[in-house]
């Protein structure tokens, strides 16, 4: 049975003890992480999985940073700083399988996945955060004037000269498989 609601009311939707299966990914961005792995717990199965996956704030690391403050006006629009230390992400994925642990869940699988990335112009770093969804928490509370402003600012840093890109940064992903106990 196919059931498309919003994650934080999925509660209100289903049975306790209902699921064999519960996949969370890349949902800590719009729900905090304990009360999506409680949600998880809550309605599976006993011996019943859970697949949960998430960025962590490990990937804004000093590359990252270095290089938004190569950006001044990016610094005046976004306070990287204060969106990072206001986030509901894990900060690591040793935090991760502490907070899936702490739940009850019996760990099955875990990686904890580092992936270079190198965005090289303008599209790239547009369909990186907002296309593919990685910043749409923070999209969605802005104003249209101010996404204009910010898709216009990001456009224009594929002028020459600027020597904006190439803009590097390691993407932390912690991704754990665990079950229930019976």
């Amino acid at each position: 049975k196919e059931l498309n609601v919003d994650a934080q009311e999925i509660e209100q939707h289903l049975a306790p003890l209902s699921q064999d299966l519960i996949m969370s990914h890349f949902l800590y961005d719009y729900i905090k992480p304990e009360k999506v792995i409680n949600s998880a717990y809550n309605l599976l199965k006993p011996n019943g999985l859970a697949s949960f996956a998430s960025t962590t704030l490990e990937h804004y690391d000093e590359t990252f940073l270095e290089t938004l403050n190569r950006i001044p006006l990016f610094k005046k629009i976004i306070d990287w700083k204060e969106e990072i230390k206001n986030s509901a992400l894990i900060k690591s994925h040793l935090q991760h399988l502490d907070l899936i642990n702490d739940a009850g869940f019996n760990l099955t699988q875990q990686e904890h996945l580092i992936i270079p990335l190198t965005i090289n112009n303008a599209r790239e770093f547009w369909d990186l955060c907002y296309n593919s969804g990685w910043q749409a928490a923070y999209f969605s509370e802005q104003s249209t004037a101010k996404l204009t402003l910010l898709k216009g600012l990001i456009f224009s840093l594929d002028f020459p000269g600027l020597n904006i890109y190439p803009i590097q940064f390691n993407c932390h992903l912690s991704i754990v498989l665990a079950q229930k106990p019976s």
